[in-house]
């Protein structure tokens, strides 16, 4: 038996004791056996290299473990030439004179090459001689020297794969001993080294570092785990992150990790969401920080707002309205500084730049709670929101409108056209 050469990959995983690998081999030849017509055979010591069944030997009738090549010495002078044919087209040759080792060289890119002792009788034409090959047909998969599963060959490929597993965090060795069709078991191949790691520490929360809608920056603090890289995965705007696709990546690092991501194509107002995750021996961390960045019609990214304040009708009297909020300011984007208050008249539409009140929030707390009061100028059905801004001015996320509510002056007139009558 061929030993055999093996490549894996973290493909999936389960809980943190739960890793997979994903193991692939070539197919092993179990012997190239020489199919001779007379007595004396002048071909012994076949010993070859790329064998691969359907793709340079004929296949024998239906059977995926067994080849065939033919086998032909021609002679011009004291020096012979032994080539090997699948079908009619050549795939190894040699010569030599006198009889002794031949070495059989690759013809027409087959892959095949390797040796073969000759002790010369006669030519042989094509159709007396043959190759037989025989292929493994089944695999059996050892990790840390434990069987793990077995595989059957019912496919024509060249090459095989099975999932192991599932593995604990640790390093492991996986080696493949294949299986004749008439069940006898071969050696063991070397052996692969498998590591698998633990979710790595995520990384810091990411922010907007520059750029516009083309070549938008992000940046954060790298993982504390050592080595980790990291994938960014992306939204068209205003749409969920789209999880199944990697946008952008970057390499290990240490301090603060930039990643680029990919062109929005046009401009266009709206909102893009990012996840950053960390990534170690395939290995996500799983807590995958998040990132919200707003871009204006033009494409140019809006700096970070404040949150959404909540917001509540605290009180009316008269034509005045008391509205009571609450601002977390937990993981808020840009530091909220003052509160608005806006009153819009059943049917009209709000105007962010003209507020009815407003007030500085409270400087500190993560709940920041207060009231503020605007007065309507005319009575009539209004609706109310409370918006955040920052120092600068810029505004949190719009929020819903809320009401009606009535506003109406609850004072009477003077009553006119008075007179009075003496009685009695």
């Amino acid at each position: 038996m061929l030993d055999t050469d093996i490549e894996w990959q973290t493909i999936a995983f389960e809980l943190d004791k739960g890793r997979h690998a994903l193991v692939e081999w070539d197919v092993v030849y179990e012997a190239a056996s020489y199919e001779y017509d007379r007595s004396t055979p002048q071909l012994t010591s076949w010993s070859l290299t790329g064998l691969r069944r359907y793709t340079n030997c004929q296949p024998v009738g239906d059977f995926k473990t067994q080849g065939r090549l033919s086998v032909e010495i021609s002679t011009a002078g004291s020096d012979h030439t032994v080539t090997i044919k699948m079908g009619d087209i050549s795939v190894a040759s040699g010569s030599r004179t006198g009889d002794g080792s031949v070495t059989l060289a690759e013809a027409n890119d087959s892959g095949i090459s390797g040796t073969v002792s000759l002790a010369y009788v006669a030519d042989l034409e094509a159709g007396e001689s043959f190759l037989n090959v025989r292929w493994a047909s089944q695999y059996k998969i050892y990790v840390d020297d434990e069987l793990d599963s077995t595989v059957n060959d019912k496919v024509l490929a060249n090459q095989l794969r099975a999932k192991i597993g599932p593995l604990s965090v640790d390093s492991h060795e996986v080696k493949i001993k294949a299986v004749s069709d008439s069940g006898v078991d071969g050696t063991l191949s070397g052996a692969a080294s498998v590591s698998i790691s633990g979710r790595p520490e995520p990384p810091g929360d990411p922010s907007y570092a520059s750029g516009d809608y083309t070549d938008t920056v992000i940046e954060f603090d790298a993982s504390a785990t050592e080595g980790a890289t990291y994938r960014a995965y992306d939204s068209e705007l205003d749409e969920p992150v789209n999880l199944d696709d990697i946008a952008a990546t970057a390499d290990a690092g240490q301090g603060t990790i930039q990643i680029t991501l990919p062109s929005l194509g046009a401009p266009a107002a709206g909102t893009r969401r990012v996840v950053i995750a960390a990534v170690d021996g395939g290995i996500e961390d799983g807590v995958r920080a998040s990132l919200e960045i707003e871009y204006d019609a033009s494409g140019a990214v809006i700096a970070g707002r404040p949150n959404i304040p909540g917001f509540a009708v605290s009180s009316i009297s008269g034509r005045t309205l008391t509205a009571r909020y609450a601002y977390n300011a937990i993981e808020e984007k840009a530091t909220g500084h003052t509160a608005q208050l806006f009153l819009v008249p059943a049917g009209g539409s709000i105007d962010l730049g003209s507020p009815d009140a407003e007030s500085a929030l409270v400087s500190s707390g993560r709940i920041r709670e207060g009231t503020i009061s605007a007065t309507a100028d005319s009575d009539g059905q209004y609706f109310f929101c409370v918006v955040v801004r920052t120092a600068g001015g810029v505004q949190s996320a719009n929020s819903a409108l809320s009401g009606p509510v009535e506003l109406k002056n609850s004072v009477l007139a003077a009553p006119a056209n008075i007179a009075a009558n003496v009685i009695g």
